[in-house]
């Protein structure tokens, strides 16, 4: 079973274990290292939002695209093309493993 990273303002833990604190990535390295990527954002709502990141700006503001929304309720869902997130109304973000390693790269 393969570990996710979950990115929440400040806190970062895997399913598995909690990162080292040298391991510690900035927030925004991490989303950044997610372009072009599938990801999930959780609204402070509940609402869930999984699509493909595109674009990432120094507030959080995400810009998703291929967006398939679920309530919070989890009865409905809409397919959208694309969608702008607030950065500041996110509870956490689910990313792909491997932009762990290309956010390392990413910092250097």
């Amino acid at each position: 079973m393969r570990s996710r990273l979950l990115v929440a303002p400040f806190c970062f833990t895997t399913y598995t274990k909690p990162l080292l604190l040298s391991a510690l990535q900035l927030p925004l390295t991490l989303v950044r290292a997610a372009k072009g990527a599938p990801i999930l954002v959780e609204l402070k709502t509940g609402e869930t939002y999984n699509g493909v990141l595109h674009t990432c700006d120094a507030y959080m503001n995400l810009f998703l695209e291929s967006v398939i929304c679920t309530s919070a309720s989890g009865d409905r869902f809409w397919k959208m093309p694309e969608i702008h997130i607030r950065g500041s109304s996110i509870q956490y973000l689910r990313l792909p493993d491997e932009c762990l390693s290309k956010a390392e790269e990413y910092e250097k």
